[in-house]
């Protein structure tokens, strides 16, 4: 299986716009998930997502009408391709591709390769301080 390159937290869809979310998040009946998506979250417009998508080699359709609804995630790494709040990303994160085949092309991401990446970047990161 290839490895998990995090290019589905590149840019992607969510239902709601950011206010909306912003909305739902300030409410005093709001999931901690709610707040968390809110709060990982940084709109973008298509013409970003369509460079985002050229940059990174994501796979994913553009339509003009859901302009507002499309987003990155200020935890992933463009440079590591990494989440930097792995141990505390959402529900909608651990989850995907949602018992389906992952349409970015690595079929979903195995455990496995998550943790051998972080400890790589790890290790990496030791040698240059030390």
């Amino acid at each position: 299986m290839p490895e998990c390159v995090g290019t589905c937290c590149v840019a992607f869809f969510l239902p709601y716009k950011k206010d909306e979310f912003e909305n739902r998040a300030t409410k005093k009946d709001a999931s901690d998930e709610i707040r968390k998506v809110n709060d990982m979250i940084i709109p973008v417009t298509n013409s970003t997502v369509r460079r985002r998508r050229n940059k990174f080699g994501m796979a994913l359709g553009i339509r003009k009408e859901n302009e507002g609804h499309y987003f990155k995630c200020k935890h992933w790494d463009e440079e590591t391709k990494l989440c930097n709040d792995y141990e505390n990303r959402p529900v909608m994160c651990r989850d995907y591709p949602y018992d389906k085949v992952c349409s970015m092309g690595c079929n979903g991401c195995a455990p496995s390769d998550i943790v051998e990446k972080y400890e790589q970047q790890a290790e990496k990161s030791q040698e240059a301080v030390g």
